[in-house]
């Protein structure tokens, strides 16, 4: 929530869908109950350049999380915190999903 009102996050899907286009985004969050269809759009956007995606929690979890409402996806932009954070969600995937992303 801190890092969202720092201006560090982007969420809300027009937003982050508007971020991935203009290329300014390092991390991509997707909650785990997206459609199949929204995330196929996230994704596409996000293979333009270089966005890691994690999919992490529900919609509701990722929104209370950024101290809104539900929220489908986050992106965060480059620096300290994306490279944290994505370090922290490796480090997570690794222990509780073998890996998988």
């Amino acid at each position: 929530a801190m890092a969202n009102k720092a201006g560090r996050v982007i969420s809300g899907s027009e937003k982050v869908m508007d971020a991935l286009r203009k290329g300014g985004v390092a991390l991509l969050i997707l909650a785990g109950d997206i459609s199949g269809d929204s995330a196929a759009k996230f994704r596409a956007l996000a293979s333009k350049s270089p966005v890691q995606i994690f999919s992490f929690a529900d919609k509701d979890q990722l929104g209370a999380a950024l101290g809104k409402e539900i929220r489908s996806a986050a992106a965060l932009v480059p620096g300290a915190l994306a490279d944290n954070l994505s370090r922290e969600l490796t480090r997570y995937w690794n222990f509780f999903e073998g890996g998988a992303k």
